[in-house]
């Protein structure tokens, strides 16, 4: 039980981590929000600032799949046990 414990701490430290870099990101986003292009043409504008963020955190996207992944390789490999 205590490596089941320790494989949900790891994937928390690690998921807190990577959350933490998205959420720092989506503030600097919204800093820079052009009410003037917004209001001129909010479709393109949103799906154009929406698709900067998203290759902007694509690394940490990744990293919360890799994450996700290695944890569920390691409760496997416990229930085998």
């Amino acid at each position: 039980m205590a490596d089941d414990t320790k494989i949900i701490e790891d994937y928390t430290r690690d998921i807190v981590k990577e959350k933490k870099k998205v959420e720092d990101q989506a503030d600097q986003i919204l800093k820079i929000i052009s009410l003037d292009q917004l209001l001129k043409n909010p479709r393109s504008y949103l799906k154009k600032l929406s698709t900067d963020y998203f290759r902007s955190n694509k690394k940490h996207i990744q990293k919360g799949i890799e994450i996700g992944q290695r944890k569920a390789k390691r409760m496997i490999g416990s229930i085998k046990k």
